[in-house]
């Protein structure tokens, strides 16, 4: 998280995850030598011009393509921008994928009512007040829909059952 060594990201959960559970080094995307002293000597010479360019290099560029929402809000907030929005817009197909392979995902071990009711909170907007919201509703809709591209709906369906 340290901007100096050119791997800060603003949202590097997955990154921290992968990190401690693996022992994964983090690179910068900034592969290319050259292309990582530019961005440095940018910074250091919009610093020193009293400029502190952000988005609004390209919200500038494409003002007339994109709607105002995105190129004049007042910053990128991935919770209210993308997660709740698509929770809101699509919890009950979320659900929907879940309960299609409820009996399984108890099998193993899941407490589908659970899920679903997170899913629910997400869907208002409801935000717990440690790390990433949805982990465990991501894990189990993968989960459901790795169940269902191999066929299985109903424990039956298991080799284990």
């Amino acid at each position: 998280m340290r901007r100096s060594t050119l791997t800060y990201l603003h949202d590097a959960r997955l990154d921290v995850t992968l990190k401690e559970a693996l022992g994964v080094i983090t690179r910068s995307p900034f592969s290319d030598l050259g292309l990582a002293k530019c961005g440095l000597s940018w910074s250091r010479l919009s610093a020193n011009l009293g400029l502190w360019p952000a988005k609004d290099i390209l919200a500038d560029a494409f003002e007339a393509e994109l709607p105002t929402e995105v190129t004049r809000r007042r910053g990128k907030v991935s919770w209210d921008g993308v997660c709740a929005r698509a929770y809101a817009a699509h919890g009950d197909s979320i659900v929907t994928e879940i309960e299609r392979v409820r009996g399984p995902l108890e099998q193993i071990g899941i407490d589908v009512r659970w899920v679903t009711e997170r899913v629910g909170q997400l869907a208002r907007w409801e935000k717990t007040s440690f790390g990433k919201d949805d982990k465990e509703v991501f894990a189990v809709c993968a989960v459901a829909t790795w169940l269902r591209s191999w066929g299985v709906e109903q424990v039956s369906d298991c080799s284990w059952s």
